[in-house]
């Protein structure tokens, strides 16, 4: 079976799909993207497309920001995406759109060349049934400060001062990075928002602080403060405020929720539940249950 891709509203074989490395989004980043979430609901014969007009807003507000110019608004993004996943496999998968700059090659970085879009998909079980735990470590790379760069941009571009962090934490055994702000404050993980909880009190960064305002770490939260049983708070946190903590959680739309289970060598919630984690995937499950579903191809589509 051949799998497609959308290249500008048109369905295409994906290995037909032909960029320039010197174009501007190969060479210097410029782009701007979202993952989402296909959830595949074997009852009802199609996938579950979980927060997708959240993701399509950050999208076009991340286009804005980064003053990437294109045609597309909310509609039109919609109706591709939905062609893209009709002919998904039934199986969850994780969407990818990328709002990029493409034009003609050697297009220097502070080129205003209308953006093309991109959407592929690729195989990705949801893992909301499993308690995932990892390691993490404090990485020396610093989230950069709010008057270098907006992280709350989801770009290509940004995203390599994760990778640095991530290469880092992988060095020296550990799997994942937690990064810090200049003020030493823990802002998030690399491609992950940070979830806490101390007895009964949960917090979240605010979004003041140089961090992508997560979409399912929204989520959580909302879903916590209507279930009454926990103080959710938003404030900067320390580090060593996380060391002390009943649960440390990475969330994120590909990641979904992973259990921080030691931090800079020392064990985090060595004797508490995993009552957040619980809370926070049961939240995540039925997020996936409320939301639209898109019918996948026949046996008979090609």
């Amino acid at each position: 079976m051949t799998k497609l891709a959308l290249w500008d509203g048109e369905l295409i074989p994906e290995e037909d799909l032909s960029i320039s490395p010197f174009s501007a989004t190969a060479a210097y980043g410029l782009n701007v993207f979202e993952g989402l979430r296909a959830y595949w609901r074997p009852e009802m014969s199609g996938h579950a497309l979980a927060f997708a007009e959240l993701h399509l807003q950050r999208l076009l507000e991340s286009a804005k920001i980064l003053g990437i110019q294109h045609p597309y608004g909310m509609r039109s993004l919609k109706e591709h995406l939905l062609a893209l996943v009709k002919v998904a496999p039934p199986e969850d998968v994780v969407i990818r759109m990328t709002l990029m700059l493409v034009g003609s090659p050697g297009e220097s970085w502070n080129t205003d060349v209308e953006a093309n879009l991109a959407i592929r998909f690729f195989s990705s079980p949801s893992r909301l049934s499993e308690r995932r735990q990892v390691s993490a470590m404090t990485s020396s790379w610093r989230r950069p400060g709010l008057s270098a760069i907006p992280m709350s941009v989801k770009s290509g571009a940004n995203y390599l001062n994760s990778r640095y962090a991530f290469l880092q934490a992988r060095s020296c055994g550990a799997d994942m990075p937690l990064l810090l702000d200049d003020n030493s404050y823990v802002v998030e993980g690399a491609g992950a928002n940070l979830v806490c909880r101390k007895d009964r009190e949960i917090y979240f960064c605010p979004p003041e602080l140089p961090v992508l305002r997560g979409i399912t770490q929204d989520h959580i939260r909302s879903s916590a403060i209507a279930c009454g049983n926990y103080s959710v708070l938003q404030r900067p946190m320390t580090l060593p405020e996380l060391y002390i903590c009943d649960e440390v959680l990475l969330v994120g739309t590909t990641a979904e929720v992973v259990s921080v289970v030691e931090i800079d060598g020392r064990r985090i919630g060595e004797h508490a539940d995993a009552s957040l984690s619980d809370f926070a995937r049961q939240a995540l499950r039925e997020a996936v249950q409320s939301s639209n579903i898109v019918a996948g191809r026949t046996k008979d589509d090609v």
